[in-house]
């Protein structure tokens, strides 16, 4: 599965969060993991005709801290 960097503060009204990919490979209906780097949720990819911009539409049950790199939990938010 692809891994796709996304910033989760930026969602449209239907709660898609908005992708920078211009010059990325990817197809509409495409399964990524996107993360932060803190947190990652798996998607579907859409692309909105009218505003020309690739969306991932998450998979809430699938969202999931990611372990820190140096071994030691992360912080709780």
């Amino acid at each position: 599965m692809t891994t796709l960097d996304a910033d989760f503060n930026a969602l449209d009204e239907h709660g898609r969060i908005w992708l920078p990919l211009a010059g990325r490979e990817v197809q509409v209906g495409q399964r990524v993991l996107l993360t932060d780097g803190d947190v990652e949720v798996e998607a579907t990819l859409a692309y909105d005709e009218a505003r020309h911009v690739w969306l991932g539409e998450p998979e809430r049950q699938t969202l999931r801290r990611r372990p820190s790199p140096s071994g030691y939990p992360l912080p709780s938010r």
